[in-house]
């Protein structure tokens, strides 16, 4: 129970999502904000992604088949990704399956995204980031 307590003060909002979080924690990786919102420098609302590394401008996106594989869902995520992109984040969609069938794979690329957008210059992307959870005021 003390774990799914956990899992939800830090944001995280579904069972894939946990198991993702528990992989980024296994693996030694920085944990990231969970399905905090973002906000661009005008004050409009840009996103909720699973999961972002706000130093790196690294999105994650958890895309279940159910929820983002299909007819108006499916363009609604490749527009999310889109608009994430063209505010500078670096976009990593998984599939839970591959989170629960390939984590230690998954893991490593993660890591060497991470790598990679930390040797990159550094960039301000003027966007606010407003935690999820008990932490950000939201839940």
């Amino acid at each position: 129970m003390r774990a799914i307590i956990d899992e939800v003060d830090s944001g995280v909002r579904s069972l894939p999502e946990a198991d993702l979080r528990r992989l980024v924690r296994a693996a030694g990786l920085p944990e990231p904000l969970w399905n905090p919102r973002l906000y661009l420098a005008d004050g409009r609302f840009l996103c909720t992604p699973d999961g972002l590394w706000a130093d790196e401008a690294v999105a994650v996106e958890v895309d279940s088949v159910a929820h983002h594989g299909f007819g108006a869902d499916r363009v609604c995520t490749a527009e999310r990704a889109g608009r994430m992109r063209a505010a500078g984040l670096t976009v990593v969609a998984v599939r839970p399956r591959h989170i629960r069938d390939d984590g230690p794979a998954l893991a490593l690329m993660l890591g060497e995204v991470l790598r990679a957008a930390r040797a990159r210059a550094p960039t301000h992307l003027g966007l606010t980031v407003v935690p999820c959870g008990p932490r950000g005021g939201a839940g």
